[in-house]
């Protein structure tokens, strides 16, 4: 049986008792005003991101801590941070965001305009490293998922999960060289931790890159100890 809270600023959402082993955690992020679904949100669990939500808001989670710390942000909206803790395995969460209103000295912008322009990806591009994808050449090849639009990409090899039907990625480079190497997604600069490549539709991408190892991979996307295979995603929004 799933339980439904209704989350609004900081709380804790409580009934009965824990899962000695995991919990599974879904819920719905919307904007306070409106009702409208808030998209590309990032949830973050004790510390960790581990989803970001999909067109319809929604997110789905499996923690195995008895008790938790919730996060959720988006830019434009005030962060909700709340705490789960003694429920019962299965959890449904209704969240709540109140917009943040910024009010921005003018400024004179010299880089190219977008989205892609201000994540510096264009810059990056220019460096003549990596596997790079935008928004045109999505629309071009029509794919269902990112996956098929990674399949191709020379440098990383797609792996699938029997339990879950997830795709993950890895470095070929790293497997033909035996090493067991941990490869990294990063959806609009923020590093997810275990989500699958799937995590948004292709229409609300507007760019990928992809890195091979740390040789090409630039600093911001560099994890501790890391010598697998990079993605970047860049929304359109």
């Amino acid at each position: 049986m799933r339980s439904t809270f209704l989350c609004g600023l900081t709380l804790v959402c409580a009934v009965g008792s824990a899962s000695a082993r995991q919990r599974q955690i879904a819920g719905v992020v919307r904007d306070s005003r409106t009702g409208d679904p808030v998209i590309t949100a990032v949830v973050v669990a004790n510390g960790r991101p581990v989803a970001v939500t999909n067109p319809a808001g929604q997110f789905d989670i499996a923690l195995v801590p008895m008790k938790s710390q919730i996060e959720v942000l988006r830019i434009g909206y005030k962060p909700v941070a709340f705490t789960i803790e003694d429920i019962h395995p299965a959890v449904e969460l209704q969240i709540l965001l109140d917009r943040l209103p910024i009010e921005l000295a003018p400024v004179v912008a010299t880089a190219p305009a977008g989205v892609l322009g201000r994540s510096g990806f264009e810059r990056r591009r220019r460096r003549g490293f990596g596997h790079f994808l935008t928004r045109e050449q999505l629309e071009q090849r029509h794919g269902a998922r990112l996956s098929d639009f990674l399949r191709d990409v020379p440098s990383i090899r797609l792996v699938r999960d029997t339990a879950t039907g997830d795709w993950s990625f890895e470095s070929r480079r790293a497997v033909s060289l035996g090493r067991g190497c941990k490869s990294h997604l990063y959806v609009d600069g923020v590093k997810l931790v275990m989500t699958p490549v799937d995590v948004l539709h292709p229409d609300e991408v507007e760019g990928i890159e992809v890195y091979r190892g740390p040789s090409e991979t630039p600093v911001q996307f560099r994890g501790w100890g890391a010598c697998g295979a990079v993605v970047v995603i860049w929304t359109r929004w």
